[in-house]
């Protein structure tokens, strides 16, 4: 028998999941790094896309799993479902693991 406050908290935990994820938007940078360029996914909350991405020079991000590298150049950002007009941070991006 199915515990009934798991029915009662299930739809909320879904709902509050939902409403959660539409506060945030997922980007895709392509950035100069100390550890080379590099193609980088982030995801913010929609009203702090702006600031972040102003900011984003000088940050220390992780890339490559574990090394740690500092912002040198933003080279461009874009949505992540979108394609990056330049080339090279296309063809990184295509073989990127989504």
């Amino acid at each position: 028998m199915i515990d009934k406050r798991l029915m009662i908290t299930l739809p909320f935990l879904i709902g509050s999941n939902i409403a959660f994820a539409e506060n945030y938007v997922d980007y895709k940078c392509y950035l100069e790094t100390t550890a080379g360029n590099k193609v980088v996914y982030f995801s913010w909350e929609k009203s702090k896309v702006q600031t972040q991405l102003a900011n984003i020079v000088t940050k220390t991000i992780t890339v490559d799993g574990s090394v740690r590298a500092v912002v040198k150049h933003r080279i461009e950002c874009t949505k992540a479902k979108n394609s990056f007009s330049n080339k090279e941070a296309s063809v990184i991006d295509s073989v990127f693991l989504k």
